[in-house]
Order: C-alpha cells, then structure tokens, then sequence
C-alpha cells in the first residue's frame, strides 16, 4: 500500500500541533518515531532515470500515486509528480501536433493530370 499525499496531510496537524510541544522524553519520542514507522510505505513505487516516461504515467495511475521516488544504484535521484508526468505527456503531444501540421503544411502538390493525346478515346 502506498503513501499518498492525503495520508500526509491527513496527520500534517498532528505533526504540527507536535512540533510545537517541549522536548518529548524517551517513551513518547518512541511513541513519535513508531507512528512515523507505521505511516510510511516500507516498499514505495519507484522508477529508475531510465524508466519510460509511459510506464512510470501507467504505474502512477494504477497505485494512485502523485510522487514517486526516482531511484538508481541505491541513490534517490529526486521525485516525479503527476504534475512533471503529464506535462511531459503534454510536451510530447504538442511536439507530434506541429511536426504533423509541418508535415501537411509542406505536402507537395499532385502534378496536374497529363493531358490527353489527340486522338485518344
């Protein structure tokens, strides 16, 4: 099961309404760090810099997933939204868009029909 943003936001107050308490001691720190460890995901979706751009859009989709971690040889390169995934699907189509319309814009021209032989039926 994966994290979502509405999961985060769902305990964002509680978090807050924490930050602003003194120092915790020893049992309820313990208390803290055991709610964090059951609110996070232990196996994320993750895509690599060499994930297609289509497959992290049909992952995403699937999980209901906003961000994912971009992950390589161990290291966490950053985080794709929806947002940086449809924008680049967006980007892809409009590029298609006008390389079609140059394409029918520079269509040549059909040579007017030969024109018939005299004498010809």
């Amino acid at each position: 099961m994966s994290v979502t943003a509405a999961d985060l936001f769902r305990d964002l107050e509680g978090i807050r309404s924490a930050a602003l308490q003194p120092p915790p001691d020893a049992a309820s720190l313990a208390r803290t760090l055991t709610s964090v460890y059951r609110a996070m995901d232990p196996g994320p979706l993750t895509c690599t810099l060499a994930t297609d751009m289509d497959e992290v859009r049909r992952m995403m989709l699937e999980r209901h997933a906003r961000y994912m971690p971009v992950i390589d040889n161990r290291i966490l390169h950053g985080v794709i939204s929806f947002y940086d995934v449809a924008k680049a699907v967006v980007d892809a189509q409009n590029f298609e868009n006008r390389m079609l319309k140059a394409y029918i814009r520079d269509w040549p021209e059909e040579e007017p029909a030969a024109k018939a032989e005299p004498g010809a039926a």
